[in-house]
């Protein structure tokens, strides 16, 4: 496995994650900045934080690849953190500098 990093790469969720609390399909506003995690899932990842405006929760994501355009498969609550199930009511913003 091979991680690649994102400085200071900001983007939002255009739709919600669902309740889903491991692999799941999200698609992001942009993916300007984000590095190349090609499309086959051969274990290249960058790790991203899903956080409110408020940033009083969290919650740490892996990008595994890319789906197709601006879609990719997430693996959800990673390093000690919980899926946010509240991210299935709202928009959340997705910044990575990890």
């Amino acid at each position: 496995m091979s991680q690649l990093f994102a400085n200071n790469f900001t983007t939002t969720l255009s739709s919600s994650l669902g309740g889903s609390t491991s692999s799941v399909s999200a698609t992001l506003t942009s993916e300007a900045g984000l590095p190349d995690l090609g499309t086959t899932g051969d274990g290249i990842y960058s790790v991203a934080t899903l956080s409110h405006s408020t940033q009083s929760d969290v919650e740490i994501i892996r990008l595994e690849y890319n789906v197709t355009g601006t879609t990719y498969v997430v693996t959800r609550a990673q390093e000690g953190t919980s899926a946010l199930l509240s991210l299935s009511k709202r928009h959340w913003p997705l910044i990575s500098g990890r």
